[in-house]
């Protein structure tokens, strides 16, 4: 290599080839350096020095992952290129407390990955523990990883419907609630038109039919492992939401058939009525009407019997701020500070969940 002076206390030296990888290197000063002023470099300084070790820098799949597939390769990506053979014999994965699992081993071309396929495939919903060894070596140079690099990971379990909601023989049900379905494994998103169902029974029309799969709108969440559908529901009414035994999983199983008639999962549930309304039919929360002709306020209601109405005198200045919509008077709006005038009550009957004027 060539070396120069930066001035009379600082000296460089850059080596004419690359120093290699994974090396340890020593450096020597020897005695008899003289400095400026006849001081003499009794003794040689020497230190040691590494070039950049092998360690590894990413893994597929990552630590913790809970769905992986059967046959998904195992890789390891290194920071330099590797000798193929030293990481393979330091590379492991096993079952917890099984034997290591047995596979064919395959490179990148620049040797800096490691591709590992399980050969049987792995079983589906078991704990593996992967793991490179300290010891392992790049390429070139005598050192190799210092620590031991490990990660786990769960294999998918076979698919089969874990949850659903609405439970099946759930009643009340909310009219504006959905289906949501809970998988044990993530699912292939294109098996479930064909394998979804969902049938209702309106006893107040009467009425009787299957939801078609364009008025079912479908989100996947959680690693396609979780399901929400929604579509609208008629209130006081039963339905059948059914998934079939052919729904298949992202790695080509079918899913389990659940005991009662071999479909996958069932959920049998009724809605209950609609919640009681009551409001005038203004364009907002203060009218005018015409005091010339015969004053009327036109009401909605929906599942009530009876309309009990009020009527009271606002003073101006109250009805002005009330007017301008002022949240804080709204909220602060007591009946009592305003002159009662007259109280009535009205018996009505509408139909179950619909909505009347009068």
């Amino acid at each position: 290599g060539e070396g120069e002076w930066l001035n009379t206390s600082i000296y460089t030296w850059r080596p004419s080839e690359s120093l290699l990888p994974s090396t340890v290197y020593r450096a020597t000063i020897p005695a008899g350096l003289v400095d400026t002023t006849g001081g003499l470099l009794a003794e040689d300084y020497s230190w040691t020095f590494a070039t950049f070790l092998p360690q590894v820098t990413s893994i597929s799949p990552p630590d913790g992952l809970l769905y992986v597939g059967p046959t998904d390769v195992i890789s390891v990506t290194c920071n330099q290129p590797m000798d193929r053979a030293s990481v393979q014999e330091h590379f492991s994965l096993a079952e917890r407390g099984g034997q290591a699992v047995p596979g064919t081993f395959d490179w990148s071309d620049e040797d800096t990955v490691l591709l590992f396929t399980p050969r049987p495939a792995l079983k589906r919903g078991a704990f593996y523990i992967a793991s490179i060894e300290a010891g392992a070596l790049g390429a070139v140079g005598a050192e190799g990883t210092l620590k031991d690099y490990r990660w786990t990971f769960n294999t998918a379990p076979l698919p089969r419907v874990t949850k659903m909601t609405p439970a099946d023989g759930a009643i009340g049900v909310n009219p504006s609630a959905g289906e949501y379905v809970k998988f044990s494994a993530p699912m292939e998103r294109d098996t479930l038109n064909d394998h979804l169902t969902i049938e209702y029974y309106d006893p107040y029309r009467p009425e009787s039919g299957f939801l078609t799969p364009t008025l079912v709108y479908s989100y996947w969440h959680q690693y396609d492992t979780e399901l929400s559908l929604s579509f609208s529901l008629r209130a006081s009414s039963r339905y059948t939401v059914t998934l079939g035994p052919g729904l298949m999983d992202q790695y080509g199983a079918p899913i389990e058939a659940a005991a009662d008639g071999g479909n996958a999962a069932v959920s049998r549930f009724a809605t209950r009525e609609l919640d009681p309304s009551c409001y005038f039919a203004m364009p907002g929360r203060v009218g005018t009407l015409d005091a010339y002709t015969t004053t009327t306020a036109v009401v909605g209601f929906r599942n009530i019997s009876q309309l009990d109405l009020e009527l009271y005198r606002v003073p101006t200045r109250s009805f002005m701020l009330l007017a301008s919509d002022a949240y804080r008077a709204w909220q602060n709006m007591a009946r009592g500070a305003f002159v009662p005038v007259h109280a009535w009550s009205i018996p009505v009957s509408p139909p179950l969940n619909k909505t009347q004027v009068r």
